[in-house]
């Protein structure tokens, strides 16, 4: 009772000589910040890819339009997965390999946004950094479910697993860069507060280019001669926006 308030056990006092409860440093370790802003990076999360958190200091951003940007990319590529199921059909290993691959390219477009957003604060940098990295997961999973997919549709059919096209081989380099991204970007985030491995971002950008360049030859490979033009330049089209 003769002790001043700031200095009772697990009680620590703010800034502005209040005390704060005693798990006030487990909220500010989730973000990194005694003010509150630590809990903004899991808002972030839920409230979409703006790439800013809700921290006073930093001014609201156009989180609506990339939210729009994302969604619009969705609807895309839930069109031309519908128009490969209504060639092929669900009963075939094939089917697999598209659908997973255009949600891998959504995710990582959606990652690349967020990641790249214009931080202001440590706790919004924070955020971006675990929406990136939650993202980037869900990518890497839908590409590996895709890749099983077409490699079980080969062996099935009895053809090599050798890449014999364009749209083979830039896919098969793009996820050997997925991989090594994968892994860099695990090690990034251990290595914190450290920076290291800046090439991370760059070779992160050619990885995307190559995601979306596979989808682009995929389509072109896919459609006939008939439909091959209105294929590609829906494709073409869905990256853009």
């Amino acid at each position: 009772p003769d002790r001043p308030l700031g200095s009772m056990a697990g009680v620590k006092p703010s800034h502005s000589g209040a005390a704060r409860p005693p798990l006030a440093g487990v909220f500010d370790r989730l973000g990194g910040g005694s003010n509150g802003a630590g809990l903004s990076g899991l808002r972030s999360l839920s409230l979409g890819f703006g790439g800013r958190s809700r921290s006073a200091a930093a001014p609201r951003g156009p989180s609506w339009l990339r939210l729009m940007a994302v969604g619009v990319g969705v609807v895309w590529a839930a069109c031309v997965g519908a128009e490969v199921v209504a060639v092929v059909g669900w009963a075939t290993l094939f089917s697999f390999h598209p659908l997973p691959m255009l949600a891998a390219c959504v995710l990582a477009v959606a990652a690349t946004m967020t990641y790249y957003g214009d931080a202001k604060t440590e706790a919004d940098v924070q955020a971006q950094r675990a929406q990136h990295r939650v993202l980037m997961m869900g990518a890497v999973g839908c590409a590996v479910v895709g890749m099983l997919a077409i490699f079980g549709n080969k062996v099935q059919r009895g053809k090599t697993l050798v890449p014999t096209s364009l749209h083979a081989w830039v896919g098969a380099a793009t996820m050997v860069a997925v991989v090594v991204q994968a892994a860099v970007g695990r090690m990034k985030i251990e290595a914190l507060p450290r920076k290291v491995y800046r090439w991370h971002g760059q070779l992160g950008a050619l990885t995307l280019a190559g995601l979306l360049a596979a989808a682009v030859l995929g389509a072109w490979k896919f459609f006939g001669e008939d439909r091959r033009i209105a294929g590609v330049l829906a494709a073409i089209g869905g990256l853009m926006v």
